[in-house]
């Protein structure tokens, strides 16, 4: 499997890179490209036809989006050359389901024996494969992605009766209107140390060797540790509030900006919220539930979730919510409620 792989991603580059030599300059000279990059490599022989075209329509795409720049003026484009295989190596490549075949906990892929595999989850013998994508780690494991073409399993909307407000927070990810908090272990701040640890004796290694390779594996298994927690936790909190809710109301930030002008992007990027949301939409959906945004300009720090008055000042240190009212609340769970609240009324006016 290695060695096929190395051929292939050496392959594949060096085909898209004759591709970007020949017909670098207009759109109907990359089939001729793609011929003769065929019949000038000697890789080619070991990969499937089926990756290559995927390469080749992929080509296509670049010079369509590339041509649509040129037109609209936006920016310079410069004319794309290929450097050297490195660059255009690749990491994943696609087969279509006529070369593939699955054989109970077996893979068949073309010019490969069957490799034994892991499922996640049961697969009908009613769904149909569409092609499979093989992508490679930096950590040295590989996974197949199998697309399935099967009967339509998202669920039909019904009314919403249970609703939930979830404000982000810095620490501990989000808080919830019912007064909880998410919990986030913060992963990545935990991991800092040994990660930096480890950064450091890949800084002291030559590049190139084998300890350089080694070390650069460790750093990568670091980096795959805190990824795969940060998915675990998201997709299980996700799971809980689909099945408890009919509704999750959240507030439409703009996380890449409070990442960059803040000062807390490695907080930001540590919980994941995006990808968080993400998650919640697409399991919402097909369960027939509601994801509602309210507008980040909505003031849900400043309003009293009791009598609705709105303070005009309110700085970040300010924790606790005080009001004339006689309202004395964490600040977040008070823009959690006030975000609940503005949700069941722009569900109310869409219903």
């Amino acid at each position: 499997v290695e060695l096929f792989l190395f051929c292939l991603n050496v392959g594949v580059g060096i085909v898209f890179g004759l591709i970007l030599n020949q017909c670098s300059d207009t759109i109907t000279n990359s089939d001729h490209a793609f011929d003769t990059a065929l019949s000038s490599s000697r890789y080619i022989n070991r990969i499937h036809t089926a990756v290559l075209t995927v390469v080749n329509l992929t080509v296509h795409d670049c010079e369509a989006e590339i041509a649509n720049i040129r037109i609209s003026g936006d920016r310079k484009v410069f004319i794309l050359c290929f450097k050297i295989v490195v660059i255009f190596s690749t990491r994943s490549f696609q087969i279509e389901f006529l070369d593939c075949k699955l054989e109970g906990k077996y893979l068949k892929l073309p010019k490969m024996t069957a490799v034994r595999m892991k499922l996640h989850r049961p697969i009908s013998e009613k769904w149909k494969l569409k092609s499979v994508t093989v992508s490679r780690e930096p950590s040295g494991k590989y996974f197949a992605s199998l697309l399935f073409c099967c009967e339509n399993q998202t669920a039909e909307k019904r009314p919403a009766e249970k609703f939930i407000g979830i404000d982000f927070a810095m620490r501990g990810m989000c808080v919830f209107s019912t007064g909880k908090r998410a919990e986030y272990p913060m992963f990545y701040r935990n991991t800092e140390k040994k990660l930096a640890r480890e950064q450091r004796k890949l800084s002291r290694c030559q590049k190139g060797s084998q300890n350089y390779k080694k070390q650069k594996k460790r750093v990568a298994l670091c980096h795959e540790k805190i990824r795969n927690q940060r998915k675990d936790f998201q997709h299980k909190l996700s799971a809980s509030l689909t099945e408890s809710f009919d509704a999750v109301c959240v507030e439409d930030l703009n996380l890449k900006g409070m990442a960059g002008g803040l000062h807390l992007g490695k907080g930001v990027h540590d919980n994941g919220y995006g990808l968080f949301l993400s998650m919640l939409e697409y399991k919402l959906e097909e369960r027939g539930k509601y994801l509602i945004k309210v507008d980040r300009y909505f003031a849900s720090s400043k309003i009293c979730s009791v009598c609705g008055k709105k303070k005009e000042e309110l700085s970040l240190s300010d924790r606790i919510y005080y009001c004339e009212c006689g309202n004395r609340m964490d600040r977040d769970v008070n823009a959690a409620v006030n975000i609940m609240n503005e949700g069941k009324r722009i569900f109310a006016e869409c219903a």
